[in-house]
């Protein structure tokens, strides 16, 4: 037997070390996002649509048209709502963790695929420490468990891109393109052209897209991607199909009709979600000399092109949120790693580097001091004593962390990521005990429901107005019937037979507009949203209901 020499025994002698970082990376994450999975009430917006979608897909046992509210769904495709309506069925039915799942699983694969390619990006150390940078983004830690189609379409852009890279993986890079194309549609398509475009203007030219016109790969993309089109297709028409693409990817991009920002959106948006590193790097960075120096790695210079082509053309559009930028996350987080990594090397922006740590440790110190007295929070939240308490940790968390960054960096350890790493490690593990409750109490919606399906069982038509409705109607579980506006509450009520309807009272109309017998028979709160609850008939049963419990129908009990 010949035994390998040079490369070939250099890397067998490290494959195990190499394995072992990927594992150590991965658990890192999961001890940091899994813990936010449980307990949690759904969050608006994103968590309730979806989950809602997915709650009728596995009901309605229907892979094919996605429906909310019994309508067809067909802004989003379908991906995620199989992913969780296959949960619902091993877990026995619908619940928020099995909703949450495959986005933390998304998560921790980037951060796997993250470390594997950056090896052969900017070296075995710096992968390492993007692949730990990555999970304490601001932005990930809100979202990278989260019910939403975010986390799943970076995961695919990210294995696209690192399987395309030198045109290495084509059949990977064909299942991870599909992968993204039936989370999120054509946007899958613009990552990849603005990835193969900054590599042509960065000057690598290493990035190879046209690997996927190979037959193989090729036969194996179109198979999977079309595979929902053409079942969808052939059951309600490609018409129907066409004009929602057209809507949601055309339209949307030309006239926004929600999330109006102005141009200069992402100016703020992005160093929000890269959190606390975008204060960490902006001191050092902004000297010429060392900024030439980084962007002189031909990899980091596609990454960071990368990042600001996207940044730009998400800013064409009047609609914006933060979450359209999470699939350059990783290419940011290899970014940052390598700017860590040159910046604690020279003496001067190791200093600075402490210096950012240590401001921004007395500024989370003194903000722990102000949300302890509730003075940083809004009046409604500081009055909730578990969000206080979440808030004051949270805080006490971060100052802790940028102070132990700020001693490590300015001695120039590389050790000094465990700083972010510490205060993002320490938020998970403290999450179910201080900040589920504070959320949920903040939240409401689960104790509202409560108080609802008391007067209204699961199962009952209730008209419900904009505000919250696929909220309410995942926790009382109720037949939504989605109505716009006080004209259509008052042609509901004047329907025949007994008939509810909750919504906020702005959106009810005036209580002289609703049909004689209406009454209001409860009042409520789910997050900033004051709710009521309607009916009209019925009044016999809410008379007794009133005996039974010494009281009219028409006062709530003081608090509610």
């Amino acid at each position: 037997m010949i035994a390998p020499h040079g490369n070939a025994a250099s890397e067998a002698r490290r494959r195990p070390a190499d394995l072992r970082a990927s594992f150590a990376v991965v658990m890192l994450a999961a001890a940091i996002l899994a813990p936010t999975i449980p307990g949690r009430e759904l969050m608006s917006p994103d968590e309730p649509r979806f989950a809602l979608v997915a709650k009728e897909m596995y009901e309605r046992g229907d892979p094919v048209l996605p429906t909310r509210g019994g309508r067809p769904y067909l802004d989003k495709p379908p991906l995620l709502f199989w992913a969780i309506a296959g949960l619902f069925a091993a877990a026995g039915g619908p619940g928020e963790v099995p909703c949450r799942v495959p986005s933390l699983v998304a998560t921790l694969l980037t951060v796997l695929v993250l470390h594997r390619a950056a090896r052969s990006w900017v070296g075995r150390r710096q992968a390492l420490l993007a692949a730990s940078i990555y999970p304490t983004f601001l932005l990930v830690l809100e979202r990278g468990a989260w019910c939403a189609t975010d986390a799943l379409l970076t995961a695919f852009v990210t294995g696209t891109v690192a399987a395309l890279d030198r045109g290495r993986r084509p059949l990977a890079g064909a299942l991870c393109l599909s992968g993204g194309l039936l989370t999120k549609g054509p946007v899958a398509l613009v990552f990849l052209g603005l990835a193969w475009a900054a590599d042509r203007v960065a000057g690598r030219r290493a990035f190879r897209p046209a690997a996927l016109l190979r037959p193989g790969p090729l036969a194996l993309l179109l198979g999977t991607a079309l595979s929902w089109p053409v079942a969808f297709a052939l059951r309600v028409g490609p018409g129907v199909l066409l004009s929602s693409v057209w809507r949601q990817n055309v339209e949307r991009f030309v006239r926004s009709w929600d999330n109006i920002e102005p141009f200069w959106y992402f100016a703020w948006a992005l160093p929000a979600a890269l959190f606390p590193w975008s204060l960490l790097l902006a001191v050092p960075l902004r000297r010429p000399r060392v900024l030439r120096a980084l962007l002189a790695r031909p990899a980091v210079r596609w990454l960071a092109a990368w990042a600001l082509a996207a940044t730009l053309f998400f800013s064409l559009p009047a609609g914006k949120r933060g979450v359209y930028l999470m699939p350059v996350l990783p290419a940011l987080a290899v970014v940052a790693a390598a700017a860590f990594d040159l910046l604690r090397r020279l003496k001067r922006c190791r200093r600075e580097l402490g210096a950012a740590g240590a401001l921004l440790g007395a500024a989370a110190a003194g903000g722990a001091a102000l949300a302890a007295g509730g003075w940083l929070l809004p009046r409604e939240m500081a009055a909730l004593a578990p969000v206080r308490a979440g808030s004051v940790v949270l805080l006490a968390l971060l100052a802790a962390g940028s102070i132990l960054f700020a001693v490590l960096a300015a001695a120039g350890r590389a050790a000094a990521v465990a700083g972010p790493v510490g205060f993002a490690v320490g938020a998970g593990l403290l999450f179910p005990p201080l900040f589920t409750p504070a959320l949920n109490a903040a939240g409401g919606a689960r104790a509202f429901a409560r108080r609802a399906t008391a007067v209204v069982p699961p199962g009952t038509p209730v008209g419900l107005t904009r505000d919250k409705w696929e909220l309410i109607t995942w926790y009382t579980g109720w037949r939504p019937l989605p109505l716009e506006g006080p004209e259509a509450v008052r042609r509901h009520l004047a329907g025949p037979g007994p008939r509810h309807v909750a919504g906020t009272p702005a959106k009810l109309g005036p209580r002289d507009t609703w049909p004689a017998g209406t009454r209001i028979v409860l009042r409520g709160r789910v997050g900033r949203d004051r709710l009521v609850l309607l009916e009209r008939d019925g009044a016999e049963r809410y008379r007794k209901r009133s005996e039974t419990h010494g009281r009219p129908v028409d006062k709530p009990p003081r608090g509610s």
